[in-house]
């Protein structure tokens, strides 16, 4: 690859986690903005995790979140030198960095970069298409031409994966004759601070209880297993997802990244060397 700068990558979820992971390991200068407001169900494969115990990994990438200390910590170097020594310093030594979605708007001042993928939705994001050469959304909460140059199918039908550099003639919705419904989700029924009783990979039962809301059991009407679960002592709000329960054979797989998130970070990635041939 021709360009040494680091590309990017906002939004701290499984897509954003699957597409750094992948990138990684193509050995690009990939780096994560994330937010540590940011509600992740599927928290194992959740890069944004860092944001608040200040590393996590998964499989063999560990991602490590710079912090004010760590820049100030370097000496003699204007802001530009810091963030570069920060962020090198974790590349050295094979550690994959991440930095606070607020200090996004002064990385990208600092250091202009020719790539940047944005997983955070377009309307809870506050630059679009000009924040770099080419920058790759996901669809359909981002539109090609509007706030991002491609974007790349997330939803379940037969273009998952896909790469759009304008906006379809169709909008395919999720086409279940194709693709099995990957989870069945648990919504909160009321606003409170959410207690768990379960944990990621536990096995499940119709009507056992995930945990409390004001001392009121959050019973799963689904048979299954745990796969993403809010962290306990959250706050929640009516409708907000709680949980999700897999109700394939358990195993451990809740563990890695699933056919979707592959089936993006495979395009992102050869959107990102398609545009350096060109």
């Amino acid at each position: 690859m021709k360009s040494s700068k680091f590309i990017p990558i906002v939004g701290g979820g499984e897509f954003a986690s699957a597409i750094a992971y992948y990138l990684w390991k193509a050995h690009l200068p990939v780096v994560m903005a994330v937010s540590e407001y940011e509600i992740h169900l599927r928290r194992p494969v959740c890069f944004g995790e860092a944001a608040k115990t200040g590393k996590k990994q998964i499989e063999d990438v560990t991602a490590i979140l710079i912090t004010a200390d760590h820049l100030a910590g370097i000496d003699k170097e204007s802001p530009a030198g810091k963030w570069h020594k920060a962020i090198q310093f974790q590349q050295e030594n094979n550690n994959l960095p991440l930095f606070l979605l607020e200090e996004l708007p002064e990385f990208l001042e600092i250091f202009h970069p020719d790539f940047l993928i944005n997983t955070v939705h377009s309307a809870e994001s506050s630059f679009g298409i000009d924040a770099a050469s080419l920058v790759v959304g996901l669809y359909p909460g981002h539109q090609p031409g509007e706030n991002c140059h491609v974007a790349v199918e997330t939803r379940l039908n037969n273009w998952l994966g896909s790469a759009y550099h304008q906006v379809p003639p169709e909008q395919p919705e999720i086409d279940l004759h194709l693709f099995r419904k990957t989870f069945d989700q648990v919504n909160s029924p009321l606003e409170g601070v959410f207690v768990a009783t379960k944990e990621i990979g536990e096995a499940i039962e119709v009507n056992e209880a995930l945990g409390t809301i004001q001392n009121i059991e959050i019973r799963s009407p689904y048979k299954g297993q745990v796969w993403g679960l809010v962290h306990s002592g959250k706050i929640v709000f009516p409708r907000q997802p709680l949980a999700l329960i897999y109700d394939g054979h358990s195993e451990d797989k809740y563990n890695s990244f699933d056919f979707r998130q592959r089936a993006v970070a495979g395009a992102v990635l050869k959107e990102i060397f398609q545009f350096q041939i060109e």
